[in-house]
């Protein structure tokens, strides 16, 4: 199943826009959540009359929080995340989980049909900056192509990335053009962005979007594992899965791989052991605590 993400600040006729192309797609949503981050304008009430289900920021949290609210809450396996302002071609969605990719995005076209970005580059200093942007909309950025990073303007991810890379991070940067330096904030995955105590906002263009740019991902080689270890992490894999599908929610929602690879490999046999690992907190605790102490007791039995 697909969630689309919409981080909402306001723009109402932008909202109904996009509300519409997800209604026009030949693969549509299976849910949409609408993450107000305190509109005033009428935009939430607008897209829980359209079905979607809002979720209340309470404030002006900024675009990260917002989209790693979104994550949390979503139940899809496919997260399309995406800015209010956009409108999606028909083929969008279908075109994008096509590419069976851990993220995919199209070009994104501006008002006067130049691109506004197609996919993100990054230089040596750091810099982040749209191949394409105030191109004309054709070759080379028309054929599809493995890509390494892609803006967040709308964008199709797996939830599984985020399980095992983290969520986003706004990150203050910089670059020197002609003698002056222009400053200006990026939003990055990390595992930081786990801890939502990141704030501010990215504005970016509006557009239309088609196409899609799959990226595959090469395997890191697996550290070697102790027996116990390696049983241990299975156990803990299969109750996982278990817990999630009764819940209804996607496997990482109840924690990530590297928290249930550390929790495996340190065998914690109480709470304080097992607030230790790092990305454990009070409520994972509380909620599965006795349950991992059980499954890890079973495992080394």
């Amino acid at each position: 199943m697909i969630t689309a993400i919409v981080p909402v600040y306001n723009g109402r006729d932008h909202l109904r826009r996009l509300l519409d192309s997800l209604d026009a797609q030949t693969l549509r949503p299976g849910e949409i959540l609408a993450v107000d981050n305190g509109s005033s304008d009428g935009a939430p009430e607008l897209a829980r009359e359209r079905g979607a289900r809002v979720v209340a920021m309470g404030r002006n949290a900024g675009f990260a929080p917002a989209v790693n609210r979104g994550i949390r809450e979503a139940r899809g396996s496919l997260l399309a995340i995406l800015n209010s302002d956009v409108v999606l071609a028909p083929d969008y969605l279908e075109k994008l989980a096509a590419a069976d990719a851990g993220f995919a995005t199209g070009r994104i076209s501006g008002p006067q049909g130049l691109l506004d970005a197609t996919f993100d580059l990054t230089a040596r200093s750091g810099a982040t900056w749209r191949a394409g942007a105030g191109m004309p909309d054709g070759p080379p950025f028309d054929a599809a192509r493995e890509i390494s990073s892609a803006p967040f303007t709308a964008v199709l991810v797996r939830a599984d990335v985020f399980a095992r890379a983290g969520l986003l991070e706004l990150a203050e940067a910089s670059f020197e053009k002609d003698g002056r330096r222009i400053a200006f904030r990026k939003a990055i995955i990390t595992s930081a962005g786990k801890e939502d105590n990141v704030s501010g906002e990215v504005n970016v263009a509006q557009g239309i979007t088609a196409g899609s740019a799959p990226r595959k991902r090469k395997k890191a080689a697996a550290k070697p594992k102790l027996e116990a270890d390696a049983k241990a992490e299975q156990a803990l894999r299969d109750w996982r899965a278990k817990e999630a599908k009764r819940k209804g929610v996607p496997a990482f929602r109840i924690f990530s791989d590297k928290v249930l690879a550390e929790i495996a490999e340190s065998h914690p046999t109480n709470n304080s052991e097992l607030l230790e690992i790092t990305g454990v907190g009070q409520k994972l605790v509380e909620k599965f605590g006795r349950q991992i102490f059980e499954v890890l007791g079973s495992a080394r039995s």
